[in-house]
């Protein structure tokens, strides 16, 4: 149960699987926005120092993804935006520290694509979500999360309340007074058999009474 409730008894949140689906998105993301406008940004924006024209292509860059990655923000769950920054930022560092494995030759290249490529998103965009968050939870502060007997309190409140109004459709017919009362008398002549019975009690009395007179 420990994977499910916290030490304080509360339901714990799917949040944390969802930044880190966030945070491979975005890493996607970044990845798909270097490679198309990789080739776009050096014809316009190119200085004499190479790894200047890196610098700025990589804020550029890092820029035009955190604005799309603000998109997060229109998930009810608010949190998964910064959250997916900070699982991004947090494989920039993994695969600097895998650059470990390599040898010094092909560890100093990597070492600069990823701090190149890497750095800049994962700095710029986690500065500018997490400001545009914290603004967001001053505005609209959150409450204080309910512990899972509350949560099934309320639950089995909203359940009594549904079963006490029932839909109108559901609700029998009462049968009026005068309904009732002729209930048995139609049960045991229906209305279209009534004319045939009234006649034969006319035609047995008018027999009784041919037999009285004779």
């Amino acid at each position: 149960m420990g994977f499910f409730i916290d030490k304080q008894n509360r339901r714990k949140s799917p949040v944390a699987l969802a930044a880190f689906g966030t945070g491979i998105v975005n890493l996607i993301l970044f990845g798909i926005l270097y490679a198309y406008l990789a080739e776009p940004l050096y014809r316009l924006i190119a200085f004499p120092s190479a790894d200047w024209t890196n610098i700025l292509h990589s804020v550029i860059v890092a820029l035009i993804g955190t604005g799309i990655g603000c998109l997060w923000f229109l998930l009810p769950d608010k949190r998964v935006a910064p959250y997916g920054f900070v699982c991004l930022a947090l494989f920039v560092i993994l695969f600097l520290l895998s650059t470990i494995l390599l040898d010094a030759e092909a560890r100093g290249v990597m070492l600069y694509v990823i701090a190149m490529y890497g750095i800049a998103p994962a700095v710029i965009g986690n500065a500018v979500i997490w400001c545009i968050y914290t603004l967001w939870n001053r505005k609209h502060p959150q409450g204080q999360r309910k512990t899972l007997r509350e949560e099934l309190q309320a639950g089995m409140e909203r359940e009594a309340k549904r079963r006490k109004t029932p839909d109108d459709h559901s609700k029998p017919e009462q049968p009026s007074a005068q309904n009732r009362e002729n209930a048995p008398e139609e049960a045991a002549y229906p209305p279209e058999n009534q004319s045939k019975l009234e006649q034969e009690a006319m035609l047995f009395y008018s027999e009784d009474s041919d037999s009285d007179e004779s």
